[in-house]
């Protein structure tokens, strides 16, 4: 349509489609990197293997206080 030099607003064409406008702004985080802290990560699995019936509330109040490092869940 821009060739014909007509232009066309995203709200007109997401009607014209039947679709919600969040929809074309929609930006999927599941591909996106996320950073990993290996050290975390494996003090994590210790303590997974050392209290297998540890639950997020235990392991994160385990990484603040016996090792140090600030944490949330």
């Amino acid at each position: 349509m821009q060739d014909e030099g007509k232009s066309i607003s995203i709200s007109q064409l997401c009607r014209w489609f039947e679709l919600p406008r969040s929809t074309f702004y929609y930006k999927n985080i599941i591909h996106m990197k996320r950073a990993i802290d290996k050290k975390l990560e494996s003090i994590i699995r210790i303590i997974i293997d050392e209290n297998p019936v540890a639950g997020l509330r235990m392991i994160t109040a385990i990484v603040r206080n016996k090792y140090g490092i600030k944490a949330n869940r």
